[in-house]
């Protein structure tokens, strides 16, 4: 089963149906309908909350709040609609009571502390002042002849409030006076997380300081506004992006209808000028002495790296930097007796490194040889000179092929 709805509220009659300009006047209403979140509207006024409301939900009471004389409409609402309006009547004010012409401010900050200049007839030492229905409030002066007087204004919500002056005879008709909605206060900045980031933009910056509302808008080195990817309910934190921009410091704002706010640095990285470094060769030693005409080469470098050893343009060997940084690999050919200088690149995720420091050493074997410049040494080992033995190595091959045709050629005339 569900509930059945809520009726729209009913009024009946108002006790009393007439009071003073002044307001102030305690009303019965009856009824039906009225709830714990009833509401009631003079004149279209904004909710006024009653004073009380009765459980069955027959009546309620409220206070007046001033208005001009005249007749107004008085209805009650609830969550189910609004009433259909009684009439409610404003007396003129009584004879000899004071009228208002004018309030010079008409307007003011809600902290109030306004010096407010009232104009009108029939002031005297013993007016009063009220805002909006306020206990009375003394003035500061009073004119001689009773058409002037001034008063203080009290803190209060922002919005129109009636004004009335109250004398021996009787309440004033109100004058309205707007308390103005208290200024957005500028924002401020304490930090930026990250502060720096590169060139072509892209980081999600975390602003934070205070002030920050949902229209807030970044600059950056006075840029076009940039609307935040984010703001914080409290108004403390908010993230952007940045653009891209050139290298160097610029300064970040955040603007709201406050203003804007004083600035913090963020730094713009120059480019990654990152190359891939030099291997390092460990063995054999710079000026050292080596026994064998491959003598295994080792070094560190960049793990996942390929590092090529040559001599001058010659390729002697390749290997694949290990995940602990060092490397090796043996000549493919054998180096012939005399002095080596080998140097060492590597190739990684930057490219490929400049030539590492060189090595020179010297390969002295146990049974000597010719091992003369570009020639053959002991061992069938081939003497490194800083130039391609590949002419040399596929002459050889001909010869030894050439020297085969003539040994069968001569097998076929014997035969």
């Amino acid at each position: 089963y569900t509930a059945a709805p809520a009726a729209v509220p009913t009024l009946t009659a108002l006790d009393p149906d007439n009071g003073p300009v002044g307001g102030g006047t305690l009303v019965t209403v009856t009824g039906t309908g009225f709830t714990d979140d009833a509401t009631v509207s003079v004149d279209g006024s904004d909710p006024i909350v009653p004073e009380s409301i009765s459980d069955d939900g027959t009546e309620l009471t409220f206070t007046t709040p001033a208005h001009v004389a005249g007749p107004v409409d008085v209805t009650v609402t609830t969550d189910a609609g609004t009433s259909d309006p009684l009439t409610y009547t404003y007396n003129p004010a009584p004879a000899g009571a004071p009228t208002l012409t004018a309030l010079d401010p008409d307007n003011g900050p809600v902290t109030g502390g306004t010096v407010v200049t009232v104009s009108g007839t029939g002031f005297t030492d013993d007016s009063t002042v009220s805002v909006d229905g306020s206990d009375p409030i003394t003035p500061d002066s009073v004119s001689d002849d009773g058409t002037e007087l001034t008063f203080t204004t009290p803190a209060h919500t922002a919005g129109t409030v009636p004004v009335t002056v109250t004398n021996g005879a009787g309440t004033s008709a109100p004058l309205p006076y707007t308390y103005d909605p208290a200024p957005a206060a500028v924002p401020t900045l304490s930090a930026l997380d990250p502060d720096n980031g590169p060139a072509a933009g892209g980081t999600v910056v975390t602003v934070t300081g205070t002030g920050f509302t949902d229209d807030s808008t970044v600059s950056v080195d006075g840029s076009d506004p940039i609307t935040p990817d984010s703001v914080s309910a409290d108004g403390t934190t908010l993230t952007f992006t940045t653009p891209a921009h050139a290298a160097g410091d610029v300064e970040v704002t955040v603007t709201t209808p406050g203003g804007t706010s004083d600035p913090l640095v963020y730094t713009y990285n120059p480019a990654s000028t990152t190359t891939t470094p030099p291997p390092v060769i460990t063995s054999p030693e710079d000026g050292g002495t080596v026994t064998t005409p491959n003598p295994p080469i080792t070094g560190t470098g960049q793990p996942g790296a390929t590092v090529t050893v040559t001599v001058g343009t010659v390729v002697v060997c390749t290997a694949v930097v290990a995940a602990d940084g060092t490397w090796k690999c043996t000549p493919i050919v054998g180096f012939g007796p005399g002095t080596v200088t080998i140097t060492a690149t590597q190739t990684g995720a930057d490219g490929t490194s400049a030539a590492s420091d060189p090595v020179t050493f010297t390969v002295r074997l146990a049974t000597a040889g010719n091992g003369g410049a570009g020639g053959t040494g002991p061992n069938g080992t081939l003497a490194y000179t800083g130039s391609d033995p590949a002419p040399a190595i596929a002459f050889a091959i001909l010869l030894m092929l050439a020297g085969a045709g003539l040994t069968i050629a001569r097998r076929f005339r014997r035969a």
